[in-house]
């Protein structure tokens, strides 16, 4: 085995060497990292690219340290009611950037199995005038000042923003992973909003599960909303509310008997 890893290593040095170009790229500081973090032998494959022989070494060497940046922003995230967001609005290149957090989220079979409509605040009487006459037809009871909520539900936030699920019947992946990616997408683009100093509120609603509201905001066939997520910034400093005790909510295994 010991002559094995010298002949590798004795490979990888006379590949370097015939190579300068993989030596400029900084290879070999790869073979002294490797060393120095007491990886296994560099080996060489057939395209004359180093690699680690233990894909286990290589985690432990590339491992970062806690991040106590992002740790303080996961423990400070809490909803604000839509009612409570008001300007400055984020800007374009803020949703970009959310939304392209909130693409960062595992996705089995690399489907992408959901999608984003935006909808701005000066779009929102518009689309009270297109929904009114659903929600008055399925709520026929409702109270004066719930109309008038409902009426002013996509002019409450700068910006609003749906998330689409788009699951659908796969040899491999089970419609319910893909739903479940959705909701991890909408859980990260609330994220980003506060990570970007925005406050968020992830609602669904009446307009998620009515089919004629859906396609009045955007979603085709065989599409569905996940929810909407008011975006702006708080109007006052918002206060958390009590959160579970980890030894509520967390057991250990233990076989039945």
């Amino acid at each position: 085995m010991a002559a094995r890893q010298m002949s590798v290593t004795r490979m990888a040095k006379t590949r370097l060497r015939r190579n300068p170009q993989a030596r400029r790229r900084g290879r070999p500081d790869v073979l002294r990292r490797n060393r120095a973090w007491g990886g296994s032998e560099p080996c060489v494959d057939r395209t004359g690219a180093i690699r680690f022989a233990s894909a286990r070494k290589l985690f432990q060497a590339t491992r970062k340290s806690p991040m106590p940046d992002a740790l303080e922003l996961l423990k400070t995230r809490r909803s604000v009611s839509a009612f409570l967001l008001g300007d400055p609005a984020p800007s374009d290149a803020d949703i970009r950037q959310m939304i392209e957090i909130a693409a960062r989220v595992p996705d089995h079979g690399k489907l992408t199995p959901w999608r984003f409509i935006l909808y701005r605040r000066e779009q929102g009487e518009r689309l009270s005038e297109l929904l009114m006459p659903l929600y008055r037809a399925r709520f026929p009871n409702a109270e004066a000042q719930r109309v008038e909520q409902e009426r002013g539900r996509f002019s409450r936030s700068p910006v609003t923003i749906g998330v689409i699920s788009k699951a659908a019947t796969h040899a491999k992946i089970p419609e319910w992973e893909q739903f479940l990616s959705a909701g991890a997408s909408t859980m990260n683009l609330v994220l980003a909003a506060h990570a970007l100093g925005f406050a968020a509120q992830w609602v669904s609603d009446w307009c998620a599960d009515d089919a004629a509201a859906s396609a009045i905001l955007g979603a085709g066939p065989g599409e569905r909303f996940v929810g909407f997520v008011h975006i702006g910034t708080p109007k006052e400093k918002p206060l958390d509310r009590p959160r579970p005790a980890v030894d509520d909510i967390l057991s250990s295994w233990s076989e039945a008997r």
